[in-house]
């Protein structure tokens, strides 16, 4: 009996107990014992080289990992891309409000021009802006101002018939809202409430559909603003209303808008309700609020300022009248 200690890979001392004829010092045996000896050893490191070692340790991130949330890339480039293929696909998904609850509002925007940066190399043509936020429906309201773009490929006419295939579940939201019609440049950086209403040609009623692509993270939870912002607020288009009255010929905290849908009135609100009763003020806080984002308002483009009330859905086979009080009626359908 012989004890063998031997040194593994990872530093432990290995003992082992080894039967083993003692070597002898005879012509007969030598030879024998010796081997013996030496195979032993041979069998007791590949023992030890096959011991199990330890996992080596995880590497320490780098820069790229810094833009992955559990398997979601995070750069703006990447959630660019992934809203333009839920736009693409008209689908919905949760997973950004789960996320990334804690989006901030200079990131969202970056992301929403890059979707638009993104449309406009394919030849798309900014037709107009939109508002969010702008709502007051109780003098206790705080208006949060956001906007987002229309393209001219979500544009429509009056008296239109839209596929329901365009929208999330074939369901669209369907807001009234001012537009204001932009006839001059508005260049900034600094432009005074003057300057807009001089830039200011018409005032007409819009239609706005909208589809909710991006869901929040739970049903007792709503999605942030800030989520809305870089999916461009969830729009799905803008119908334009025919009839266009002059600015100063609109008293536009007494305007008012009223839905129906097959026949039955489903929603009513007024310019009362956006920015505390003064409608043009979110078309100046837009004037202002573009140039910082390499952007302007443009003579041709329209501004639509929000909806006047809680929003009514339609679906496939209906038909929406929305009555403003002085600026016409839009008929929309879906089919």
């Amino acid at each position: 009996m012989a004890l063998l200690v031997i040194e593994a890979k990872n530093g432990d001392l290995l003992p082992f107990l080894i039967q083993i004829p003692p070597l002898m010092l005879t012509s007969k045996n030598l030879a024998f014992s010796t081997g013996m000896w030496g195979l032993a050893v041979l069998l007791l490191m590949a023992l030890v080289a096959c011991e199990p070692q330890p996992a080596p340790e995880p590497a320490a991130p780098t820069a790229s990992d810094a833009a992955t949330t559990d398997g979601l890339d995070t750069s703006p480039e990447a959630l660019a891309a992934y809203l333009l293929d839920l736009r693409a696909r008209t689908a919905s998904s949760a997973e950004l409000a789960q996320q990334l609850p804690d989006l901030d509002r200079e990131t969202a925007y970056q992301i929403q021009k890059l979707t638009l940066d993104a449309q406009l190399a394919d030849g798309r043509v900014v037709r107009g802006w939109k508002m969010g936020g702008a709502r007051t429906a109780t003098a206790e309201s705080v208006a949060d101002p956001s906007y987002g773009y229309s393209l001219d490929s979500v544009v429509f006419d009056d008296s239109v018939t839209v596929p329901a295939s365009r929208f999330v579940n074939g369901v669209p939201q369907v807001e009234a809202e001012l537009a204001f019609w932009i006839g001059a440049d508005l260049p900034g950086a600094e432009v005074s409430r003057d300057e807009v209403i001089a830039a200011i040609d018409g005032v007409s009623g819009s239609v706005e559909f909208i589809s909710q692509r991006l869901l929040p993270a739970t049903d007792s939870t709503g999605l942030s603003i800030n989520l809305a912002i870089a999916d461009n607020l969830s729009h799905g288009g803008t119908v334009l209303g025919s009839t266009r009255v002059l600015l100063a010929d609109m008293a536009l905290t007494e305007e008012v808008a009223y839905t129906e849908v097959d026949g039955v009135e489903v929603a009513r609100g007024g310019g009362n309700q956006i920015m505390h009763g003064d409608p043009l003020a979110a078309v100046v806080w837009l004037a202002n609020e573009l140039p910082k984002h390499g952007m302007m308002l443009q003579a041709g483009q329209f501004v639509i300022t929000g909806s006047v009330y809680d929003n009514p859905t339609m679906q496939a086979g209906q038909q929406a009248a929305v009555h403003f009080s002085t600026l016409g009626t839009i008929h929309v359908g879906l089919e």
